[in-house]
């Protein structure tokens, strides 16, 4: 999880602190999910925003992710859609278009990971963690 005010959190792990103190986000770091009972809320960590690394670096990261028994149950990479999305203004980037061959590269890099460790999609409509048992 990164938090930029917190020491030793960094990119490319992708988090938002919420209201949460810093023993919980340090805590939340270095696990796949959890709930506050309090609140009722559960959150998911994001390991990955894809388009965050070169490509050279998404396998040795998604290794190092596989490798830790708290992190890795649940791999959660993401991109944004507008790297696929052709009608979307980017005024921002205007120099980047929608189908951009790095961009590629670094999703399928990522997927091709996930594929050959085993890792399946889950929908989290479909109950905690897309087991279709409960609710999260």
């Amino acid at each position: 999880m990164f938090h930029p005010g917190i020491r030793g959190l960094r990119p490319p792990r992708v988090g938002v602190a919420c209201y949460l103190e810093e023993p919980i986000i340090r805590h939340l770091a270095g696990r796949d999910y959890w709930k506050d009972v309090d609140e009722g809320l559960f959150f998911i960590k994001g390991d990955l925003v894809v388009e965050y690394l070169p490509p050279e670096d998404i396998v040795p990261y998604l290794d190092e992710l596989g490798a830790d028994p708290h992190r890795s149950e649940v791999v959660d990479i993401f991109t944004h859609e507008q790297w696929f999305w052709p009608e979307l203004r980017r005024p921002y980037k205007p120099e980047i278009t929608y189908d951009d061959p790095a961009i590629r590269e670094k999703v399928s890099t990522a997927l091709k990971w996930v594929t050959e460790h085993g890792y399946q999609p889950a929908f989290y409509d479909e109950g905690f963690l897309g087991t279709g048992v409960g609710h999260y």
